[in-house]
């Protein structure tokens, strides 16, 4: 599941790696191995390793993990500030009617659906979702949408476009017509830009497309 091709950075204090599709960060599942143990099962990583965020199962792309909790702790800290920034790459069945626009809605997870529902307008104990999206290119079925996330909530990404009517590719949760081969979804975790926990240096690192024809087509 994971190899040293996977890796894109590590050093004593992170490890930053293009996660495949179907390795879960945390998994309440019995006999199913999360990104940490994987991690040090495969790629024969010693000592702690701690999930300093999360990406949904069937998504790939960049994630950063602590290796000590002097660096978990720093880096808590500027994703609770928002200064963390994440670009992701959505591939969707409809292109939208406005080719950039930030969208807010207001979200209530449900618990035993495993999703999220939004609303246009406030609701009680409704958590905020923020993003800000851009049309990339089209394919003659698909279309590459970039999206910049301003707030962290449960399945944002997939809950807000599938609510303006582009459902992520795959995304049978939200939407849309048909699963993808292995069961992951068209959505990638492309960047992440943040200071390093030691150097207080601004990084960025960059998750490569999957090897897939469509991504490969998207990426060019």
């Amino acid at each position: 599941m994971l190899s040293q091709s996977h890796v894109l950075f590590e050093d004593d204090h992170i490890l930053v790696l293009n996660k495949p599709v179907g390795i879960a960060v945390q998994t309440m599942k019995l006999g199913e191995l999360d990104i940490v143990q994987v991690a040090k099962s495969e790629l024969g990583i010693t000592g702690e390793l701690y999930v300093t965020h999360r990406i949904d199962q069937p998504v790939s792309g960049v994630i950063v993990l602590a290796k000590n909790k002097k660096a978990l702790q720093h880096l808590n800290d500027q994703f609770q500030n928002r200064k963390v920034m994440k670009v992701y790459w959505a591939i969707v069945q409809n292109k939208p009617i406005k080719e950039q626009d930030t969208l807010i809605h207001y979200g209530k997870k449900n618990q035993k659906a495993g999703k999220m529902f939004l609303f246009d307008d406030k609701i009680e104990n409704g958590e905020e979702c923020r993003l800000d999206y851009k049309w990339i290119k089209s394919s003659d079925k698909y279309h590459l949408l970039e999206v910049k996330l301003d707030t962290g909530r449960l399945h944002q990404i997939r809950a807000q476009l599938a609510h303006i009517g582009n459902v992520i590719k795959g995304d049978l949760k939200y939407g849309a017509k048909r699963s993808n081969p292995g069961g992951g979804i068209d959505l990638h975790a492309l960047s992440i830009n943040f200071q390093h926990p030691e150097t207080r240096k601004q990084v960025k690192y960059i998750a490569p497309c999957r090897e897939d024809s469509l991504w490969q087509f998207f990426c060019q």
